[in-house]
């Protein structure tokens, strides 16, 4: 699990690993959790658009939390 849910900032320096991380996952075997806190509107707005890395098996989930 990752948790971002502390994060202060977000540019896209930060979110390109991030990227590439979900990436690999979506052609292997292991498992990744993005956890972050839905109540920070740019967090939402952020890790939202980043669903689309999401495997329907859930080996790769985003979830926002309160």
């Amino acid at each position: 699990m990752l948790d971002f849910q502390g994060l202060e900032y977000m540019n896209a320096s930060t979110i390109t690993p991030i990227i590439k991380v979900l990436d690999q996952i979506k052609g292997g075997s292991e498992r990744v959790s993005i956890l972050y806190d839905q109540d920070v509107k740019w967090r939402q707005l952020s890790f939202t658009a980043l669903r689309i890395f999401e495997t329907q098996d859930e080996r790769s989930r985003i979830v926002g939390e309160s």
